[in-house]
């Protein structure tokens, strides 16, 4: 600029010792449903191989709904301005799927694609993500699979220490014996650390995955079931 006459020398000097106070526009391209967009994308290169000009003579035809997409993006990012207040978690994802065909109707990989310093950009709803108590209906439902209970069984939400492992639940409470399934609907810790060993403990439960289809766990790591 200063070669070209647009500032003098001691604007210019002044910008070299001082530094210049102005913020660059975050990129962002008019991309909707990034997430998705970039999800079908991969896919894409995986399948046909990423030399494949994916921008010239394909039509993509997609089972996502519009209508859900809004609505799935709408909640996320509600619920993690609520997250963020009471829990410091500042990421979320859905995914929706038509349970009678396997459709995909929406995925909302997180709040915003373009957020590239507070990682945007990876989807977390395909991510590989420690699972938390979504994991527990599967090791219910092999603890029931394997036992004489179902869900009226009753089980005890109390104090309980297994070997060196000493649980607690998310609101360091315990509500005493409560129905299998109310012990779920309410994901107590207490109950589903029974339920892990009524299951067949580690071994047992990442087999039976494996089975279902998970790839991601594997029989020689160590999981920590608290």
């Amino acid at each position: 600029m200063l070669e070209d006459n647009k500032i003098d020398g001691p604007t210019f000097k002044k910008i070299i010792f001082d530094g210049i106070d102005f913020e660059f526009k975050r990129y962002a391209e008019n991309i909707k449903y990034p997430h998705f967009v970039m999800y079908v994308r991969e896919y894409l290169e995986t399948k046909y191989g990423k030399d494949m000009d994916i921008t010239s003579g394909l039509r993509i035809y997609t089972t996502i709904d519009p209508k859900l997409q809004d609505k799935a993006e709408e909640i996320i990012k509600k619920q993690v301005e609520t997250n963020k207040k009471l829990y410091s978690a500042s990421s979320a994802a859905l995914v929706s799927m038509d349970n009678t065909d396997g459709r995909l109707l929406a995925m909302v990989g997180g709040v915003d694609y373009f957020d590239i310093e507070n990682g945007g950009n990876n989807n977390m709803a395909i991510a590989a993500r420690q699972p938390g108590s979504s994991f527990k209906p599967f090791v219910y439902a092999m603890a029931i699979a394997k036992n004489p209970i179902g869900p009226e069984s009753p089980v005890a939400d109390v104090d309980t220490k297994f070997g060196s492992w000493d649980p607690d639940n998310y609101d360091g409470k315990f509500l005493g014996v409560m129905t299998v399934k109310t012990a779920l609907n309410y994901s107590r810790n207490i109950p589903a650390g029974k339920m892990y060993f009524l299951a067949g403990a580690q071994d047992e439960i990442v087999k039976n995955m494996q089975k279902m289809g998970v790839s991601t766990l594997k029989m020689e790591k160590e999981y920590s079931y608290g």
